[in-house]
């Protein structure tokens, strides 16, 4: 159950980053069932921070293009995702980073993972500006091991 709340919390973290609020929202309650289910509570902080941005991005979601300034708020909305994908990408570093003092390393190397995915959802900068720190936080866990 832990697994599938991970990957449903590493759906609603891609799906919040993509703009697709239902599919995150969703996602995030099906993550919650799980780790209620298997009764884990060290995900409680990333639920809550996905939910944070989930209630923000409800609030700020841009209108559709109408005029050339549109265009404006179009890309501005882009940036706003890229930055929300960084977040998320560097939140699941800290979650990678809390699972190796853990020493659940098989976790670790899933929000290793999923960091890279939202790293990647962020912009090619972003994915080659991040690679080292990952490259470093896999090394670690195989030290670790």
């Amino acid at each position: 159950a832990i697994l599938k709340g991970d990957g449903l919390l590493a759906a609603a973290a891609t799906a919040l980053a993509e703009g697709d609020l239902s599919t995150s929202r969703e996602s995030l309650r099906e993550a919650r069932a799980a780790y209620k289910e298997a009764d884990v509570s060290s995900r409680d902080a990333l639920i809550l921070e996905i939910e944070d941005r989930l209630a923000t991005a409800s609030k700020s979601k841009p209108s559709p293009p109408s005029s050339p300034k549109s265009t404006e708020t179009l890309t501005m909305g882009i940036q706003q995702r890229y930055r929300l994908a960084k977040q998320v990408g560097d939140d699941f570093m800290q979650g990678a980073a809390q699972a190796l003092g853990e020493k659940q390393y098989a976790r670790a190397r899933e929000f290793v993972d999923m960091a890279r995915s939202s790293f990647m959802d962020a912009g090619d900068a972003i994915a080659r500006e991040r690679e080292p720190l990952l490259q470093n936080m896999q090394q670690y866990i195989v030290i670790e091991e």
